[in-house]
């Protein structure tokens, strides 16, 4: 069954939080001299990935949500291509103040 692309965002979320804590420890630990400097570099490595995916996650959202709202007929016009919104711009302009 595939996931909803929300779902996947929350599943990036927890994997970015931990990637972030791993991160952290790995920091400390390294600080104390007890894990060497390309552990660290791993951990912020895949920190960055897992930032990564998430960021395609939510675009991918956005995405959907854009195709969604088109499919279904929505949209929006500028004031210059929708003439109901130029006629009322047009009559609040030489309405006297």
């Amino acid at each position: 069954m595939q996931r909803l692309a929300g779902d996947q965002s929350v599943e990036y979320a927890e994997a970015v939080a931990a990637a972030a804590r791993s991160v952290d420890i790995v920091r400390t630990q390294y600080l104390s001299g007890l894990t060497d400097f390309q552990r660290y570099l791993d951990s912020q490595r895949a920190l960055t990935q897992q930032q990564d995916q998430l960021a395609t996650s939510q675009g991918q959202v956005v995405r959907n949500l854009i195709a969604l709202n088109k499919a279904l007929g929505g949209g929006w016009r500028s004031d210059s291509e929708d003439p109901d919104l130029a006629t009322t711009a047009e009559s609040a302009e030489t309405e006297p103040s």
